[in-house]
């Protein structure tokens, strides 16, 4: 690989070698994986997670934060919630359903202490200017509340290194003293990084009674957040990182503007896949036809038709006389009903076992598609080529969803219907 192509992954809070990178196998062995853990009996674990792996993985035991000092870390009972937080004594009760395993996950006995230590912190910005450790394209951290304090130990790599972020936030200050999502999401929005994605948990006040659960408290969740490309001047080796990181995470426009972004040219060097398939997908993207589906605007051309769209009907949808018999027939339909009872029930279920029938009909199609190439656009057999399922299901969706509104005939989309590769 060509020095400096390599995609860097940091992952701070890995315990048992966790990213928060998705794994997509023809592309890991252009990834170098950092993984920090603060409880150091757990690097042996996650080493061992990777070494079946094509990427490089290296494994730290340092306790990552804003500064170089001396905290107190919790090890808790369950040490994936440890921190350099206490418990917050409040959410005792708070509980979930453990990913139907058939037992609760209950804060009161998961996030108690175990064992208080004192523990030496570095800065991300240290640790990448002083060791032989690249600054991370991408860096997720899960640390229980600490988060925050992370990022601001990590200035430098932000300003100069950082394209994408996923990080763990709360709206709950299940940990005392923590910063909450708003605070993380203000500090990344000043350094040019937008909100592009969350992924919420919710948790339960308290174990209630059987049969009366409703839904749980919104506490915590993972946001992910892109770097703005207009923000990268002239640098056209992070353009195509931050193309890549963006259609990773199906975020295709911001991928679009990137290769719009001035400075930005190919580079599709032999040996580093994910380079080769960003200067691909940029050439298959320029091969499709500008959208077509009609604009607000186009369709109420006026602000008094725009306004007007939320009036009520002037005068009645029906004239009396058929409201009339509608009603009628309806209460003699009602009068019956005790007689279409079953039978009603029946036609519910065989609805539901209709729609059943055309969903799974539908990802029968997705699959034979993905499987034989047959009626895709160049940029869906590119991701079919590359194994990228997630981003083939979203973008082939949503140019079926978007063919059935064209206002007018576009160009013709130009589709791949034999299983050759595009060059």
């Amino acid at each position: 690989m060509s020095a400096g192509h390599e995609l860097v992954v940091h992952h701070i809070g890995g315990r048992s070698g966790s990213r928060d990178f998705p794994v997509l196998d023809k592309f890991e062995k252009d990834i170098l994986n950092v993984l920090y853990d603060a409880d150091s009996s757990c690097v042996a674990e996650a080493e061992s997670a990777w070494q079946a792996s094509k990427s490089k993985t290296i494994v730290l035991p340092y306790c990552i934060l804003d500064d170089a000092k001396k905290v107190n870390f919790h090890l808790n009972y369950d040490p994936c919630t440890s921190s350099v937080y206490p418990f917050n004594e409040r959410y005792a009760d708070y509980y979930y359903p453990y990913k139907n395993a058939g037992f609760d996950y209950l804060f009161s006995e998961t996030v108690r202490a175990e064992k208080v230590f004192a523990i030496e912190t570095r800065t991300l910005d240290d640790i990448t200017a002083t060791e032989k450790i690249p600054a991370p394209d991408f860096l997720s951290v899960d640390t229980q509340g600490s988060e925050l304090n992370i990022l601001k130990g990590a200035s430098r790599c932000l300003k100069d290194d950082i394209l994408a972020l996923a990080v763990e936030v709360e709206f709950h200050p299940i940990y005392l003293g923590q910063p909450l999502f708003g605070e993380v999401c203000q500090h990344l929005a000043a350094l040019g990084f937008d909100l592009v994605d969350f992924r919420s948990n919710e948790r339960y006040p308290l174990r209630g009674k059987f049969g009366f659960r409703g839904r749980g408290v919104l506490t915590d969740g993972e946001a992910v957040f892109l770097r703005n490309p207009a923000s990268i001047k002239g640098d056209a080796l992070r353009l195509n990182k931050l193309a890549f990181l963006a259609t990773v995470f199906s975020r295709f426009e911001i991928a679009q503007l990137c290769f719009a972004q001035p400075g930005y040219k190919p580079l599709p060097t032999a040996d580093t896949n994910y380079l080769r398939f960003t200067a691909r997908l940029r050439h298959a993207v320029e091969a499709l036809p500008q959208r077509h589906v009609r604009s607000f605007a186009q369709v109420f051309p006026t602000y008094a038709a725009s306004a007007k769209r939320f009036a009520p009907p002037s005068k009645p949808l029906l004239p009396n006389s058929f409201r009339s018999s509608i009603i009628q027939s309806l209460r003699r339909v009602a009068a019956a009903r005790w007689v279409f009872h079953t039978l009603g029930d029946a036609r519910r279920g065989l609805k539901s076992l209709a729609a059943t029938g055309r969903e799974i009909r539908k990802e029968l199609n997705l699959w034979c598609r993905w499987q034989t190439g047959i009626g895709l656009s160049p940029v869906e057999r590119l991701f079919a080529e590359f194994g990228m399922h997630a981003q083939f299901k979203i973008c082939l969706k949503n140019r079926l969803i978007d063919s059935q509104h064209q206002n007018a005939v576009p160009e013709a989309v130009p589709l791949v219907r034999t299983g050759v590769s595009l060059n």
